[in-house]
């Protein structure tokens, strides 16, 4: 589908969903690990775990039961991942700015308690894009138990990718071509949503003069599940 948008094979509306969609179904082709290291690198806040296990399961726009909302018929989150150890609930949002809603947020809390409360594991909500504060870090606990907000941008996880693709492209090892074609994919579908990485000369000659070489860096490769 990415494909046919770039080269105006097919008209589809730009939105919200297909932002969402397109990114997240390339990124969790990724290897698990490097899927984590992506998403945790890309938010503000550092109280998400460091290392995951493996993704049990995953689900874009689940229907949960509204009891206890003004919600009638569901509530909706746009991505629901599931992990060994804690679950993830996103938010997303078309643009980066000025959009998030912490009504929505509660809601979304409720009804995962709904869902999933008898499984008593923490579960954090990646604000992602539509930020107004990215110093606005909110923890929600009366009521909703152990439940905490993170917040990210679509640009963060733009700047990540391409960092991401430059220490495995420079790696002296031979490179993973399905994961760099991965990567390519997302990088393509957030251009194609109008998130475009500048990269300026500085930076370019710093990524040159740090190449990654084997033995510094293969144990960060292999946790990334890019080499064996």
């Amino acid at each position: 589908m990415i494909s046919a948008i770039q080269n105006n094979q097919v008209s589809v509306e730009l939105k919200e969903d297909t932002l969402t969609s397109s990114v997240f179904d390339h990124l969790l082709s990724l290897p698990d690990s490097l899927f984590w290291h992506i998403i945790k690198k890309s938010c503000y806040d550092n109280s998400m775990p460091d290392s995951i296990d493996c993704i049990e399961s995953f689900e874009f726009w689940p229907h949960w039961d509204p009891d206890g909302t003004r919600n009638e018929k569901y509530v909706e989150p746009d991505l629901f991942i599931r992990f060994r150890h804690f679950d993830i609930i996103i938010e997303s949002k078309r643009k980066d700015y000025n959009q998030q809603n912490t009504e929505q947020w509660k809601r979304e809390f409720k009804t995962y308690i709904n869902e999933y409360g008898k499984d008593n594991r923490n579960v954090y909500l990646i604000a992602l894009g539509g930020i107004i504060d990215k110093n606005e870090y909110q923890k929600i606990i009366d009521n909703y138990g152990n439940l905490t907000v993170v917040m990210c941008r679509w640009g963060n996880i733009l700047d990540t990718l391409v960092k991401t693709l430059d220490n495995i492209e420079n790696c002296s090892v031979l490179n993973n071509q399905n994961i760099i074609r991965n990567i390519n994919m997302v990088i393509a579908a957030l251009e194609i949503h109008g998130y475009i990485k500048i990269r300026w000369l500085e930076e370019l000659l710093s990524s040159w003069k740090n190449k990654i070489t084997y033995n510094k860096n293969s144990e960060v490769m292999k946790n990334w599940g890019v080499i064996e």
